[in-house]
């Protein structure tokens, strides 16, 4: 069977959509793997894991909404200048009203952020995640609004090795950005918004942490 795209869109033809929803298999298998890297052969954790997360839906679903239509990419920037600008505002200005204009301006002009960052977020973090749990998982649960709050909760939950591991427990605060993500999805049915906000999204944070006040 050719592979046959769909506008923009893409169909495999290794695909089992006939069989009983795999998604929960899917993602235990994800989570488990996520949570081994963290303890053991960390080094491969950012080749593996968004390999996975790729392969995976791909492999059984076979029909991810990726479409690059321009609307929907002014949609991912609008919602995301939309959020972060005014969480920064006052991100900034609670933890130091002192430093807050100067720390805000670099933020914006001049983010602490190499280009193998930019770029590891946009195809290693953002893009794979995006396919995973939006074009597959939310996409699997349906086109409903509890289709977005248990796709984010296990998105917020596929965190929790970090935290086992010793991380933030703030990270599972991913779950309130991720209810952004799937509303994108549910509005445009294509991950390309998503993935826009996601990476946006991560280089804020990554660009505050960096620069907020020890």
């Amino acid at each position: 069977m050719a592979i046959k795209p769909e506008g923009w869109g893409f169909k495999y033809p290794f695909c089992y959509q006939k069989c009983p929803s795999p998604v929960f298999s899917a993602y235990l298998i994800v989570w488990l793997f996520t949570l081994f890297f963290h303890f053991f052969y960390t080094n491969l954790r950012g080749i593996v894991l968004p390999f996975l997360l790729l392969i995976i839906p791909l492999s059984i679903r076979g029909d991810i909404h990726l479409r690059f239509r321009f609307k929907d990419l002014l949609a991912g920037i609008f919602v995301s200048i939309t959020v972060l600008v005014p969480l920064g505002f006052s991100i900034i200005a609670f933890a130091n009203s002192l430093t807050f204009y100067k720390t805000f301006r670099q933020l914006f002009l001049s983010p602490p952020v190499g280009w193998d960052i930019i770029i590891y977020q946009l195809f290693g973090v953002a893009f794979p995640e995006e396919v995973f749990f939006r074009g597959f998982i939310q996409e699997s649960l349906g086109r409903s609004i509890s289709s977005i709050v248990y796709t984010s909760l296990l998105f917020s939950l596929c965190h929790l090795p970090s935290v086992i591991a010793g991380s933030s427990p703030v990270v599972l605060l991913t779950f309130f950005p991720s209810l952004i993500m799937g509303a994108l999805y549910y509005w445009t049915s294509n991950i390309l918004p998503s993935v826009v906000f996601h990476f946006l999204s991560n280089i804020f944070f990554i660009s505050l942490i960096q620069l907020m006040p020890e």
